[in-house]
């Protein structure tokens, strides 16, 4: 069974900072949501379906 890590980010930025930390040591996928009228993103890794850099 895998181990999921969600990490949320509260912007644009923080998510590229993520993604640019991960992008090559990890497969992730990036869920935009909306909270309160805000937009806001989870970083999943590993990436459930296995594509390496999705977003």
């Amino acid at each position: 069974m895998t181990n999921y890590t969600a990490t949320e980010c509260a912007t644009r930025s923080a998510l590229d900072a993520a993604i640019v930390a991960l992008a090559t040591t990890a497969t992730f996928d990036v869920v935009e949501y909306r909270e309160n009228a805000t937009v806001k993103y989870v970083l999943i890794t590993p990436d459930p379906q296995g594509q390496i850099g999705s977003s």
